[in-house]
């Protein structure tokens, strides 16, 4: 690392294949289990989700997440509204949204579980914490903030982490300024003493560099074209958290 540049304050991660695998989990069974139980929450809760509802819920979140991420029909970049679609599924069902609260995150929570986290992330936050820095979570999530942040609470992490910023509270999703300015705002120090940590050479590392954070690279094998990975130019390369232990103060 370039020694001029000024200290680090803060550190931020990416999630999904940062600390948690993502690439080539099994969404769509985890999904449908998921939505077969939120569909028996709602029966319970004495709503009507009709006739293929679980087949429904699977093909708006898809199509939702399509239009999403589609920069033609998209150009904003806007994120996805996860609660928006469960308020509607809720109240098509014949209930209140506000009743249905808890079937909604409980719901919700299977689905973050879909992301399994690394072993080493416990050990490696909590020494970055013990050496004084403070820890972000900067991700391009679908799922909603406070379920989010409910997958954290549930690995016992919470209380590792600083803030937190997610595409789907911000609205909008790396590389968008939006995104990180958010991130930066709750951390409250000077852009250029954070170290933003991912995996997408794009949104990770070229994105946060443009708006002025340091960024080290978590190599992934293939999961990324192999040009953008090599032309990305990080201030740090890495292939196991473990690694920011020797690298950093």
């Amino acid at each position: 690392m370039d020694t001029t540049l000024p200290p680090l304050r803060a550190i931020s991660f990416d999630w999904g294949d940062t600390l948690a695998a993502n690439t080539g989990m099994p969404y769509e069974p985890v999904q449908r289990r998921a939505f077969s139980r939120f569909e028996q929450d709602l029966r319970d809760l004495g709503g009507k989700p009709g006739t293929a509802f679980v087949e429904r819920c699977l093909r708006e979140q898809f199509d939702a997440y399509k239009l999403s991420v589609d920069t033609v029909r998209n150009p904003a970049g806007d994120e996805m509204d996860y609660l928006a679609l469960f308020a509607r599924w809720v109240t098509e069902s014949g209930l209140d949204p506000a009743v249905a609260d808890e079937a909604v995150a409980r719901c919700e929570d299977e689905l973050t579980d879909v992301l399994a986290l690394f072993a080493s992330v416990e050990p490696v936050l909590s020494e970055l914490k013990r050496r004084g820095y403070l820890i972000g979570i900067l991700s391009h999530i679908i799922w909603s903030g406070p379920a989010c942040e409910r997958y954290f609470k549930r690995h016992q992490l919470d209380h590792l982490i600083d803030a937190y910023s997610f595409s789907s509270a911000v609205g909008r999703r790396k590389p968008d300024p939006r995104h990180f300015d958010d991130l930066i705002g709750k951390l409250g120090v000077p852009v250029d003493s954070i170290l933003h940590i991912g995996d997408n050479p794009g949104r990770d590392i070229t994105g946060a560099h443009k708006y002025g954070f340091k960024t080290c690279l978590l190599e992934t094998g293939n999961v990324h074209n192999a040009d953008d990975v090599r032309d990305c130019n990080p201030d740090l390369r890495i292939v196991r958290l473990t690694d920011l232990l020797e690298l950093l103060p």
